[in-house]
């Protein structure tokens, strides 16, 4: 799990997302887990934005969808998104891979 200084930030939109994202900050994200389906900006939309800033390409990206279309997922990678995860519908799972993911991004991962 993120260690407990690690603030966590839900936001709800594409537009919200490259808001405050583009917002000069002392720190980046360590981590950023984006839907496709986000509304007013979709995921792909956001990720071009992440991705092409100088200051925040170095951020992962993990793709978090419930979309099974082979196209968002090679277009995910071609913006080069970090991974590409397909939510479970059960809840069980859906936690499990939430806390497989923070493990491996947030503590064993030395790339970033």
């Amino acid at each position: 799990m993120p260690d407990p200084d690690t603030e966590i930030l839900h936001i709800s939109d594409g537009e919200a997302a490259v808001q405050f994202l583009s917002c000069e900050r002392e720190t980046i994200p360590k981590l950023i887990v984006l839907d496709l389906k986000l509304p007013k900006l979709n995921g792909h939309e956001v990720l071009k934005m992440i991705k092409s800033s100088e200051r925040l390409r170095v951020v992962p990206v993990v793709i978090l969808t419930t979309s099974l279309s082979d196209t968002d997922r090679h277009e995910a990678l071609a913006l080069q998104a970090n991974s590409v995860l397909t939510k479970s519908v059960n809840f069980k799972e859906f936690q499990t891979m939430l806390t497989d993911m923070v493990k491996y991004w947030l503590r064993w991962n030395r790339g970033y």
